[in-house]
């Protein structure tokens, strides 16, 4: 993502990063998660991270099929999702669609 001219900043859990928003004072537009991350449930870190930046947007990726994952509950429908592994293009292709898109 640096390549492309994102500034990325990275935690390796949710804890982590929750905590270096607020040391940091980082204002993030994106979050990209995977859906499986130890200390914190993907959820609960949504969650958390909405309460702080309500309009941040944020992709959430796995090797398990989209399908399998809404059947399980795990995410909603409409959620934005990658499926790994992904090709860099299509990955950079749904980062600016995100970040494009109107709420």
């Amino acid at each position: 993502l640096e390549e492309f001219g994102y500034k990325v900043i990275t935690a390796a859990n949710g804890m982590e990063a929750l905590e270096l928003i607020k040391k940091e004072k980082i204002h993030p537009e994106l979050l990209i998660t995977d859906l499986i991350m130890p200390t914190m449930s993907v959820k609960e870190l949504a969650k958390q991270i909405k309460e702080i930046f309500p309009s941040i947007k944020i992709i959430y990726a796995s090797g398990y099929t989209e399908n399998l994952i809404v059947k399980n509950g795990v995410l909603e429908e409409g959620i934005h999702f990658i499926h790994k592994p992904y090709q860099i293009s299509h990955f950079i292709k749904l980062v600016r669609q995100v970040l494009n898109a109107s709420e």
